[in-house]
């Protein structure tokens, strides 16, 4: 079985694992995601389940985000190529285990900053968490080019082939 995970977004990736894992830029159009999974013969997508509103995102960033994964699973949908939906808060403590950084503060200091202040935890944090998947991919893997932004679908990818051959551990 062929699988590809998608991390999706403006700076999302594809990542297909074929009998070695080829990743590429997120497609933003059916089209082109179309020509990519047929031409390497996926049959199942793992796409990451993201895209919903979250206090604090600009108003018109939240919403073209959130159309482009509606469009990504509405066109997987009437290709009728099967998918699995995987939230990041599922997969990444799983996939990064031990390696898992500390938030940077403490659930009382986050409660008390104000809007931007949250944000700018958030993206530190986001910024220290992708960093660390970027080198467990590149540690499992040895993958060359591999870069933040396609650290994500790698990582979805690995996780998926580990819950689904049923070997919960190797992270």
């Amino acid at each position: 079985m062929i699988t590809a995970a998608i991390d999706p977004g403006k700076h999302g990736a594809v990542a297909i694992d074929n009998g070695g894992i080829t990743f590429y830029d997120c497609p933003q159009d059916e089209f082109d995601l179309l020509h990519l999974l047929s031409c390497k013969e996926v049959d199942h997508v793992v796409l990451e389940n993201v895209g919903g509103a979250r206090q604090g995102n600009g108003l018109v960033s939240a919403v073209t985000f959130a159309k482009h994964c509606q469009l990504l699973r509405s066109t997987l949908t009437v290709a009728r190529i099967p998918f699995t939906l995987i939230a990041p808060s599922v997969w990444i403590p799983a996939f990064l285990g031990a390696d898992k950084p500390q938030f940077p503060v403490t659930p009382q200091e986050y409660q008390r900053l104000d809007i931007k202040g949250r944000n700018k935890v958030d993206a530190k944090y986001k910024a220290i968490r992708k960093k660390k998947i970027l080198q467990k991919v590149l540690d499992k893997t040895g993958l060359v080019g591999v870069r933040l932004a396609h650290a994500d679908a790698i990582g979805l990818l690995l996780y998926f082939k580990e819950k689904r051959d049923g070997c919960e551990t190797g992270f």
